[in-house]
């Protein structure tokens, strides 16, 4: 009995000293989205490099999802997506199948891509339209980053808008959006 009391005083301590850190960590990001301090640009990338690195973890223990696998791989080696050769289609799909969220990835990456190579779009040629698609897709909401992107460079680039240059209406986009 006084085994099982001190085992229960045990977890309840322990169980008290975490909620008391996580409330201390929380009320730190919440003071920082108020302050934009350098301590807080510090914090907050330290807070995001550990989150990463713990869905790293989960995620190398989980099965590679073959139906996404396969999806990618007949994109990027078909000759209406990326017409890579099968040993570059097949290092794409596992890229994408590796990572944390392959199934938002694959499709933003194939529209940010497509607009990227377009004359409508960024008009860049084949690999720079990749490179550049990898980037929205690396962006922690890359649904959000691309969007505001396109609407950034769209106003930065009209006649309309701000008459920008490319470069520059590509530069006023990735400041306007946060691009990194």
């Amino acid at each position: 009995m006084i085994r099982m009391v001190l085992a229960l005083g045990a977890l309840l301590v322990t169980t008290t000293a975490q909620a008391q850190y996580d409330g201390a960590v929380f009320r730190q990001v919440d003071q920082c989205a108020y302050e934009c301090s350098m301590r807080c640009e510090n914090m907050l990338a330290e807070l995001e490099r550990r989150i990463q690195r713990a869905r790293g973890g989960c995620h190398a223990q989980r099965p590679i999802d073959q139906d996404l696998f396969q999806e990618a791989y007949n994109w990027a080696y078909g000759s209406n997506g990326l017409n890579l050769m099968s040993t570059e289609a097949r290092e794409f799909a596992q890229q994408i199948a590796d990572m944390p969220n392959g199934r938002r990835a694959l499709p933003v990456f194939q529209s940010a891509y497509a607009w990227a190579y377009s004359s409508s779009g960024l008009n860049l040629m084949t690999t720079a339209s990749r490179e550049w698609a990898w980037a929205m897709v690396r962006q922690p909401n890359p649904d959000q980053a691309l969007s505001c992107y396109k609407q950034a460079y769209a106003f930065a680039y009209s006649p309309s808008g701000l008459n920008l240059m490319t470069a520059a209406a590509r530069e006023h986009a990735e400041r306007t959006c946060r691009i990194r």
